[in-house]
């Protein structure tokens, strides 16, 4: 996965099971997107940021942020990516 460029973050392990041969197994599903609560708690973040003319929106499983100044933007984006989630963040659509 690694390898690949998928963050370890998107993985949840399940139980290690007993397999012949004194092996084991273990079932591990991939997360998509955000839960209704981390984006909540994302939105909650970006306002109590108090930059102004910054807001945020949940659409689906992804947050939208929208500002006036690239600045105020970027300093959220850098918030972000000090922090730790229990999901990888992913920033998009960045205009020019």
């Amino acid at each position: 996965m690694v390898k690949r460029g998928v963050s370890l973050k998107t993985l949840d392990p399940g139980k290690i099971e007993a397999a012949s041969g004194g092996a084991g197994r273990q079932k591990v599903t991939l997360k998509a997107g955000l839960t209704q609560e981390l984006g909540k708690k994302i939105n909650k973040i970006i306002k109590d940021l108090n930059f102004k003319g910054v807001s945020s929106s949940i659409q689906g499983e992804q947050v939208r942020v929208t500002g006036k100044q690239r600045d105020d933007l970027q300093q959220v984006i850098a918030h972000f990516k000090d922090l730790d989630f229990e999901v990888p963040l992913q920033f998009n659509n960045f205009r020019d």
